[in-house]
């Protein structure tokens, strides 16, 4: 979970490198278990990119 944690936090600072019309969602899917102030062994993010351009996307979308 602590890895999902960091990526998130990193690709909210690469949206400054991105351009202004681009938007990044991301959902965690999978919090590893349900027992609290526990850091699961593992966790899965979702990210959605959206941009005018597909290209732009899919450029963005292989810096992640």
């Amino acid at each position: 979970m602590d890895a999902v944690e960091l990526m998130n936090v990193g690709v909210n600072y690469l949206r400054e490198h991105i351009i202004p019309e681009a938007r990044v969602h991301y959902s965690i899917t999978n919090t590893g278990g349900f027992s609290p102030n526990v850091v699961q062994a593992e966790a899965e993010v979702l990210y959605l990119i959206r941009a005018p351009k597909s290209l732009r996307s899919k450029a963005f979308m292989s810096e992640l």
